[in-house]
């Protein structure tokens, strides 16, 4: 191997020795330094190639002596290598953040250390630009006193700027305002005409310009060109700030500094400052642009994923407002016998869409088909069973009336949509002439028979498993009289289990102490109590279940 410098940095006299001995063994000639400062001034005086540096050390520790090094574009290059007893995981962290090329434990065997000396010490540049950078320089203690403060001036306005940016992150702005914000920002820190982002999508390059004042058209030429090797898509231009117009004289970037945008690992795309005079944009502005755009990137990348899901939200809240009112047009709008039968019904959801489902509709000029039920769960899906069990009812009532062999149709339906969804079913009959209600229940709530004229109520009591849970379900009807003035009150659990502040049910007694109470009044009125009863129950407490009831009388 050529002849190689190695500078030996440690305040123990034994392991300078030692190491001396190993590295001279190796044809290496060695420098010593005792403490940080020492270091320091050997390292301009020497120019050594590789630097052996301990960490707990007098005056300077070895994490403060790496820093000023690798801050310093004259001496960054040689590769520092700590060599130290301190090997906790956080020790050697703070090693290679202060910019070690590597960190090695002085427990190490002879061999072992050898080897790893040797092998860094073979990557050592040993060409004539190497020897050319070898240029001894005088450094005394105020000068390395003045390093650290400009060090620390540095990383103060670095952290300020971070700290700045990061902040936008907190505002919660749109995607252009951020990118605006962002800009802002810049403008207060580095003098530009021009400030450009592009951001790389699938099928399209979006390229947002911050100008100053104006831009004449043909600039956008060179904009594309500095920005097309971020990506082959197609470009379009947005305006942030700024007009492009044919009078303007901003036609050449002369000066510009771009750095990419990393975000998560990868490129999301690239910034750009510019100035139509020669020389603006300097070394130092594309340092700081490279730690602003560190930060931003992250900034910018949730800003564009905020307006994302922004955007999924609204489209989410169109659709679902399709779906309530697609819902909302199943309900029975209008009496089938208005002439004999008095209804009233209502359904009010706990989302924008429900799971529960009620209908009335003629079998003959007597005979009236009511029906209400629930299904499990709440929003889009239950609704869209709700629709399909409502659409299969009505094609199968054409076919039959017999309500066990309709109620077994409906149990296969619910089973062969969805595996573990369900939901109860309560369907009667009305006749008209007879004044009789048959029914079959398949797990809904009981309704309730109501006769004003005895101040009574009555549960129709009869009930099995709700559809779905069960391969075959075996259904048998009930039939019930209906006198003058009675009427039937059927509902959801939404009603009796809406819930006040303090997780009370209304429960059944409420229930039936208002249907009591105003059983003499109209339907409409009755129904009427019934909600404003429930609302001034559960107070402030948010819906937790659709609320449905329907109320029907023979006149």
């Amino acid at each position: 191997m050529n002849t190689k410098k190695v500078l030996v940095v440690d305040d123990s006299l034994i392991v300078k020795e030692i190491l001396t001995y190993l590295l001279t063994d190796l044809g290496c000639e060695v420098i010593t330094a005792q403490d940080g400062i020492e270091a320091i001034e050997k390292v301009y005086q020497e120019s050594p190639d590789l630097i052996l540096l301990d960490v707990m050390m007098p005056h300077m520790n070895g994490y403060q002596v790496c820093r000023l090094l690798k801050d310093d574009k004259d001496t960054r290059h040689i590769p520092v290598v700590f060599l130290t007893a301190q090997d906790q995981p956080a020790d050697r962290y703070w090693g290679f953040m202060a910019g070690a090329d590597e960190y090695l434990i002085k427990d190490l065997e002879h061999e072992n250390l050898i080897e790893r000396i040797e092998s860094i010490l073979k990557q050592v540049d040993t060409t004539e630009e190497r020897a050319l950078r070898k240029k001894p320089r005088q450094v005394t203690s105020v000068d390395i006193l003045s390093q650290v403060n400009n060090l620390l001036d540095r990383k103060l306005y670095q952290s300020t700027i971070v700290n700045e940016i990061n902040q936008l992150a907190v505002s919660m702005q749109n995607f252009e305002e951020t990118l605006k914000s962002v800009f802002q920002l810049l403008s207060r820190i580095i003098q530009f005409q021009i400030g450009v982002v592009s951001i790389i999508g699938s099928d399209l390059q979006k390229i947002y310009l911050y100008v100053q004042d104006t831009i004449h058209p043909s600039l956008l030429n060179q904009i594309s060109i500095l920005f097309q090797e971020d990506s082959k898509s197609k470009q379009t231009f947005l305006e942030l700030k700024g007009r492009i117009t044919e009078t303007s004289t901003l036609r050449t970037l002369a000066s510009y500094c771009k750095v990419p945008l990393i975000s998560k690992g990868g490129q999301i795309g690239s910034i750009l400052l510019g100035d139509s005079k020669t020389g603006k944009l300097l070394e130092e502005d594309q340092n700081i642009l490279k730690i602003a755009a560190k930060e931003a990137a992250v900034v910018i990348d949730n800003a564009r994923l905020y307006d994302y899901n922004a955007q999924l939200y609204m489209d989410l809240e169109k659709e679902i407002q399709q779906i309530s009112s697609i819902q909302r047009s199943l309900l029975p709008h209008t009496n089938p016998l208005e002439q004999r039968v008095e209804i009233q019904s209502v359904m009010i959801p706990a989302r924008e869409v429900g799971g529960d489902y009620y209908d009335y509709f003629l079998l003959n000029d007597h005979k009236l088909a009511i029906t209400i039920g629930d299904v499990t769960g709440k929003g889009a899906p239950a609704s869209l069973l709700m629709a399909m069990v409502k659409t299969a009812l009505q094609v199968k009532v054409s076919m039959t009336s017999e309500l066990p062999e309709l109620l077994s149709f409906l149990n296969a339906f619910v089973r062969d949509q969805r595996a573990g969804q369900y939901m109860t079913l309560f369907l009667g009959i009305l006749d008209l002439s007879q004044r009789v209600f048959i029914y079959v229940n398949a797990g809904h709530n009981f309704p309730y028979l109501v006769s004003p004229s005895t101040q009574k109520l009555q549960f129709l009591e009869s009930s099995f498993l709700p559809l779905g849970l069960e391969k075959s379900g075996k259904y048998r009807v009930s039939k019930q009289e209906i006198n003058p003035e009675d009427f039937l009150f059927f509902y959801t659990d939404g009603i009796v289990e809406a819930m006040d502040e303090n997780k009370e049910l209304f429960g059944y007694e409420r229930l039936e102490e208002i249907l009591l109470k105003n059983c003499q009044l109209s339907l409409e009125e009755i129904k009427q109590r019934i909600l404003e009863g429930v609302q001034a129950f559960c107070g402030t407490a948010p819906i937790g279940d659709d609320r449905t009831l329907v109320l029907v009388r023979c006149k």
